[in-house]
C-alpha cells in the first residue's frame, strides 16, 4: 500500500499514449484512484466526475492533463461508470437531449403546417378550376342562346364563325360583347334584337373613334345611349332634347331616332336596322366618313319620314327600293361617289342630290324636281340654278380643331383648293350661331 502511495505521489499523471495502448501499470489495478480501460468493449470506469475526462459522450480528453483527485466511496464509483456508446447522448445530459426533442417536435410543427398550406392551395386550385368550368359553360350556354335568336337577321350563323369565309368579324364583336361584356338581362326577343343592332351599329361605324360616345356599350338600356342621359342620375335631362345625339326611344322602349349627326362615323352601316321598321321614324347621319353602298333593306323601313345621309363618302347606287318610302326628307348631297336615279321617288317630298343644277357642278345623281346641290363650294341651288343657301360647316370638331365639313376622308381636292381661295380664314359674330369664312385672316 505505501509503495502504490509512493508511485502514485512520484507518478501523478499517466501518459495519454500508456492508456490507450493499456501497458501501464495502473491500468490493471482497482486502485480507487486509477483509470480502468476495456480496449474490447470500449468502456471506461474512474474514481473523478466523468466531465475531468470526456467533454461528449465517445471524445477522449488528453490524461496527460488530468490531476487525480480524492478517492471517493465505492458506491459512487459504481454510479459513475458510464458507456461511450453514441446512442446515450441524453444520459450525459438532460439539456441536450431537450434541447434535440424540441427541435424535433419544431420539425414535426413545421412539416405539419406545410403539408396543411399544401392542403389548402390544392383545395382553392380545385375550386378555381370548377369556377372557371362553370363559367365557360355559362359563357357557350348564353352565346348559343343569343347566336340563335340573332343569327337570322344578320344572315345565318357562318357570320359568328371565325373559321368560316362568310364571316363577318364587326357581327362576331357585337355577339361577343353582348356575352362577355354586357351585364343586362334581357327576356324579350324583340328587345335582344334591338340591342344587337345598336351594338353592331356602334362597332361597324368605328365607334371607339366617336367623337361622342353617347353612353353606347355601357350597363344602360340602350334607349339611355345618348346625350340626354345623365350618368348617375335618376333620369333623363330633357332640356333641348330634339337636338341632342344618340338614341331615342318611345315609351314602350322601341327605337324611334337614331342622332348620329357630326360624329365621325366611318365604315359600313349595317343592314340588320331594318328590323326597326315598325317604329324608326329618323335615320340621321349627316356628317361623316361612311364609305359602304346604301343597304337596300332600307326600302323596308315604313315608317321612316327622315333619310339624312348626306356628306358622307356613300358609294355605289341609290337604292331603288327607297322609292317605296313616304319621306318628308331625302338628303344625299356631298356624297361625291354616289350615282344613280330619283326621278321614281314621287312619294319625297324634300331631296337634296348632287344633280348638277348649281352653276359649275357635275351631275352624280339624276333627278328632275331635286334640290341640287354642288359639293366643290358646298352649296345648293333650286332646279333653275339660283343659289339659295351655303351647307358649309364650319364648327371645329373637338379632336383636330379642323371645321367638321373638311374633316371628312372623302372631301375632294376641288373642295381643298376652293377652301384655301373663298376660305382661308372663319370668324363667328357674337349675335352668329354659324361661323363664318372670310379672306380677311387677321
Amino acid at each position: 500500500m505505501e509503495n502504490r502511495e509512493k508511485s502514485k505521489k512520484e507518478n501523478p499523471a499517466t501518459s495519454i499514449d500508456e492508456v490507450q495502448n493499456g501497458s501501464h501499470e495502473s491500468a490493471h489495478t482497482s486502485s480507487p484512484s486509477s483509470i480502468s480501460i476495456d480496449t474490447e468493449n470500449s468502456n471506461l470506469a474512474i474514481n473523478g466526475t466523468i466531465n475531468d475526462i470526456f467533454d461528449s459522450p465517445g471524445r477522449l480528453l488528453s490524461l496527460a492533463s488530468l490531476t487525480p483527485e480524492p478517492a471517493l466511496p465505492e458506491a459512487y464509483l459504481v454510479h459513475n461508470i458510464v458507456s461511450l456508446t453514441p446512442e446515450d447522448d441524453c444520459t450525459v445530459t438532460s439539456e441536450k437531449c431537450n434541447c434535440m426533442t424540441a427541435t424535433k417536435s419544431k420539425q414535426n410543427k413545421i412539416i405539419k403546417d406545410v403539408f396543411v398550406l399544401l392542403f389548402f392551395i390544392a383545395i382553392v386550385c380545385l375550386v378555381v378550376v370548377l369556377v372557371r368550368e362553370e363559367d365557360v359553360n355559362e359563357f357557350e350556354k348564353k352565346y348559343k342562346e343569343l347566336r340563335n335568336i340573332i343569327a337570322p337577321i344578320s344572315g345565318g350563323y357562318e357570320i359568328f364563325d371565325s373559321q368560316s369565309p362568310h364571316r363577318h368579324q364587326n357581327r362576331i364583336d357585337a355577339l361577343n360583347w353582348m356575352v362577355k361584356n354586357d351585364t343586362i338581362i334581357l327576356h324579350d326577343e324583340w328587345k335582344i334584337k334591338q340591342r344587337y343592332v345598336m351594338v353592331l351599329l356602334y362597332f361597324s361605324t368605328k365607334g371607339q373613334h366617336w367623337y361622342k360616345q353617347l353612353h353606347f356599350l355601357s350597363s344602360f338600356d340602350e334607349c339611355s345611349w345618348n346625350e340626354a342621359w345623365v350618368e348617375g342620375s335618376e333620369g333623363r335631362n330633357f332640356s333641348e332634347y330634339n337636338k341632342i345625339k344618340g338614341v331615342i326611344c318611345n315609351n314602350d322602349g322601341r327605337v324611334t331616332e337614331l342622332r348620329l349627326y357630326w360624329n365621325n362615323l366611318y365604315g359600313t352601316l349595317p343592314h340588320e336596322i331594318v328590323i326597326l321598321n315598325e317604329t324608326l321614324r329618323s335615320l340621321n347621319m349627316i356628317g361623316g366618313s361612311i364609305s359602304s353602298t346604301i343597304p337596300e333593306t332600307f326600302g323596308d323601313l315604313s315608317n321612316l319620314n327622315y333619310l339624312i345621309l348626306a356628306e358622307n363618302c356613300f358609294t355605289g347606287t341609290v337604292p331603288r327600293s327607297l322609292n317605296k318610302l313616304n319621306l318628308e326628307f331625302l338628303l344625299l348631297h356631298g356624297n361625291i361617289h354616289l350615282s344613280g336615279s330619283l326621278n321614281s321617288f314621287t312619294n319625297a317630298i324634300n331631296i337634296f342630290a348632287d344633280c348638277g343644277s348649281c352653276p359649275g357642278s357635275q351631275e352624280l345623281i339624276e333627278c328632275d324636281f331635286c334640290e341640287c346641290c354642288e359639293s366643290t363650294s358646298f352649296t345648293c341651288c333650286d332646279h333653275k340654278g339660283a343659289f339659295k343657301y351655303s351647307y358649309l360647316n364650319l364648327q371645329s370638331n373637338p379632336v383636330t380643331g379642323e371645321p367638321f365639313s373638311f374633316s371628312r376622308d372623302c372631301v375632294s381636292e376641288k373642295s381643298h383648293k376652293w377652301r384655301q381661295k373663298e376660305c382661308p380664314c372663319i370668324f363667328q359674330d357674337v349675335d352668329d350661331y354659324y361661323p363664318k369664312c372670310t379672306t380677311i385672316c387677321n
